[in-house]
């Protein structure tokens, strides 16, 4: 029944008392053997862990002896069975021992597991591949799982992210976790033996209860950043240059004027200080507003810590989009595909915080832009377009051109993505490790430096396509760079409305081959294939892109 229903499912093997199932795609195989112990009774067993078929496509299933444990648990439990203690040998393959007519509910929840744990692989395996610098690279662990309640969320295995320099340090990860199923009275149901079950009251469920199954997206909270900055001034002076607001433990930075901020980059050469940022302490005095400002007012020489809080809350409410956008994808375990996780989580690759902003406001649904329009989320792509260079007038410091690209159609049309408008937007982002490219970062404004619709530069396609007399015309045609989707997003998309549909063969933009091939790597990610990392290639990721740099044709990438 299974395999007729999904068809990345197939039988692998069949015997008088066995049975081996494998859930394929791509390249990859996870596999699972059910054989018959007895009557009402199974075991389970990972098909790569056994290595009866020798077949190096076969993935090594995380913890799965622990679950099933749990799975048999929860079966005594049911039938009012004694429940064994784990042995000691977690080699021992667990035998599962159900009642007459309940075997699928546990088998679902098998199959949950194994479809779930493909998500995490597929997703940690494209990432891997299109990502050259090790730093950035998520981990795929297996939590350690011996024995665990009934009542427990579980963890079985977690895909994490390091912290994000772009997000204030935050961090994030992929759980694929069991969860207690509630009753109908919103109670837990733990699935008390029987002979308790009956002074449970009615909040719990009748029959089978296994708990679910679920892919779940967690964040860390950013941090906000502290930083050393040294003042000296004439405490007979007003301090009017620098004017503050008391809050809290902490003096908000309202106004900063030039000769202040002037004196503060020459004292401070690694600092960069603007409006927002919060004085948390000075002359080692700290906890209380009023205790600062009168250290401040007094003290000739001044040294303070500074917090930059803006950013930090920047963070919070672009992970909170992603946040949404997984709560509401990852809702139906059973319909969660690669294609549709890892595009999305390759967003965070974002070298800087308004780029993180931008492709967030691409996320679903586009609250407050549209109701007409979908991003297709398979086909969201950003990367960078190859090695530093130095940028004319940047004093040698090094930049980086990174490209983001996606495809967006009408609301529930079914467009595929060859017939999808296409957009491309282009930034430079100093790249240097220290912090004079972090500065560079914040001194430039932010925004992409092209922006294309259907391989056309903005300014082009506005006037070959829309109407004289469009009021999207006339909004788009004012828009310079550096360009913002958060500006820009709403009239682009009356404006593509007003164009109807889009070519029936886009343009493709010219790459180098060793982009082609990247290219290939992500277009496998949009039709949910999984494709093995190159371990040879250590050049990953090195463009030399200097043979097309300085071109400004359109047909020039």
């Amino acid at each position: 029944d299974l395999v007729q229903r999904d068809r990345t499912w197939s039988v692998l093997g069949l015997g008088a008392s066995s049975l081996s199932l494998g859930f394929k795609e791509a390249d990859t195989v996870l596999g699972v053997e059910l054989e018959v112990h007895g009557p009402g009774q199974i075991k389970c067993c990972c098909s790569s862990q056994k290595g009866s078929r020798g077949d190096p496509r076969m993935i090594v299933l995380p913890n799965f002896q622990a679950f099933i444990r749990f799975l048999a648990r929860r079966a005594a439990l049911e039938i009012g069975g004694k429940v064994e203690a784990p042995s000691g040998s977690h080699e021992e393959v667990p035998t599962l021992t159900f009642r007459p007519g309940t075997l699928s509910s546990y088998l679902n929840a098998l199959w949950d597991f194994i479809r779930s744990y493909h998500v995490l692989w597929g997703t940690y395996l494209l990432t891997t591949t299109r990502e050259s610098d090790h730093s950035r690279r998520p981990r795929l662990r297996p939590p350690l799982v011996k024995d665990v309640a009934d009542q427990s969320r579980v963890a079985w295995a977690v895909l994490e992210w390091p912290p994000l320099p772009a997000l204030s340090g935050a961090g994030c990860a992929l759980e694929l976790q069991s969860r207690p199923r509630r009753g109908r009275a919103g109670t837990l149901d733990v699935l008390e033996p029987p002979h308790k079950r009956a002074r449970s009251g009615p909040g719990l469920s009748e029959g089978v209860s296994v708990p679910d199954l679920l892919l779940a997206w967690y964040s860390e909270p950013p941090l906000a950043v502290e930083y050393e900055v040294v003042l000296s001034r004439d405490p007979r002076e007003e301090l009017t240059a620098l004017r503050v607001r008391k809050s809290g433990a902490a003096l908000v930075i309202e106004v900063i004027d030039e000769p202040i901020r002037a004196e503060l980059s020459r004292r401070n050469p690694d600092a960069f200080t603007v409006e927002g940022d919060e004085i948390v302490e000075v002359n080692g005095v700290r906890g209380n507003a009023q205790h600062l400002y009168e250290e401040l007012r007094k003290r000739s020489s001044l040294k303070m810590r500074w917090r930059r809080r803006v950013e930090a809350e920047r963070a919070e409410r672009v992970l909170s989009m992603f946040e949404d956008f997984f709560k509401r994808e990852l809702a139906d375990v059973q319909s969660v595909r690669v294609s549709s996780v890892q595009p999305v989580l390759s967003l965070l690759a974002a070298p800087v915080l308004w780029m993180c902003e931008e492709v967030a406001q691409l996320l679903l649904p586009l609250h407050g832009v549209t109701t007409t329009w979908e991003p297709l989320v398979g086909a969201f792509e950003l990367g960078s377009l190859g090695v530093p260079i130095a940028a004319p007038g940047s004093d040698g410091e090094p930049e980086e051109r990174w490209q983001f690209q996606f495809a967006i159609v009408p609301l529930g049309s079914g467009v595929p993505l060859s017939a999808a408008h296409q957009v491309t937007c282009r930034a430079s982002v100093p790249c240097g490790a220290g912090t004079a490219s972090a500065i560079a970062q914040r001194r430039r404004p932010a925004g992409w430096d092209r922006l294309l619709i259907n391989g056309s530069e903005l300014a082009h396609w506005v006037v070959d396509t829309l109407p004289e007399a469009s009021a999207a015309r006339r909004s788009l045609a004012e828009a310079q760079a550096p360009f913002l989707l958060l500006t820009l997003l709403r009239p682009l998309l009356e404006a593509l409305g007003e164009a109807g549909t889009a070519p029936e063969h886009p343009v493709t933009l010219a790459l180098p081959e060793h982009l082609k091939e990247r290219r290939a790597t992500l277009s496998g990610a949009a039709a949910g294939a999984v494709v093995a990392p190159d371990v040879g290639a250590e050049d990953q990721g090195e463009d030399d892109l200097s043979s097309w740099e300085g071109e400004e044709d359109d047909d020039d990438v």
